[in-house]
């Protein structure tokens, strides 16, 4: 769905999949609507995977899919305790180190599904992403061991969940 996912996907594929963000960097997860062209690279993908909580998502996804039966619908964000926001829920959930690796299991439960045969190939990179994303937690709790303050101004509430984590 969005560029975090498919940076994700990217990794734990190791080059196996062709993957495609639907929503471009810039338009709005909100709002977006798939161009044609987007729609014809959908109806003949294997999967989608959807962070499951982007306006779009919520709105469109069903109405977008139900015409491509064969389509494998993977919510990343499936097993993630979800804080609210608005009129729903924060869907900005890869913000965190640990539902990054909850996200990224997800992701490779869904290869392991599409393409069996390289099972032990995804799991292979899962761990290795998960080593990553440890240390990337280690680094950041160090650089904010001594941080007297635990608040900070944002104007888009896109970090809720780094800032429950930290």
């Amino acid at each position: 769905s969005i560029e975090p996912i498919r940076l994700i996907t990217e990794q734990l594929s190791a080059g196996n999949f062709d993957i495609y963000t639907l929503t471009p960097s810039g338009a709005s997860p909100e709002t977006y609507q798939p161009t044609p062209i987007q729609m014809e690279r959908l109806r003949n993908s294997a999967a989608y995977i959807s962070v499951g909580t982007l306006g779009f998502e919520r709105t469109q996804l069903r109405k977008m899919t139900e015409s491509i039966p064969h389509l494998h619908i993977v919510n990343a964000s499936q097993r993630i305790k979800h804080l609210p926001a608005g009129d729903g829920c924060d869907p900005h959930t890869w913000t965190s180190p640990r539902n990054i690796k909850v996200i990224a299991t997800n992701i490779c439960d869904a290869l392991c599904d599409l393409d069996t045969l390289n099972r032990a190939k995804y799991i292979s990179q899962l761990y290795d992403f998960m080593e990553s994303a440890d240390r990337l937690d280690r680094e950041i709790r160090t650089l904010l061991a001594d941080v007297p303050q635990r608040s900070f101004l944002i104007y888009h509430p896109a970090l809720s969940y780094f800032a429950q984590e930290y």
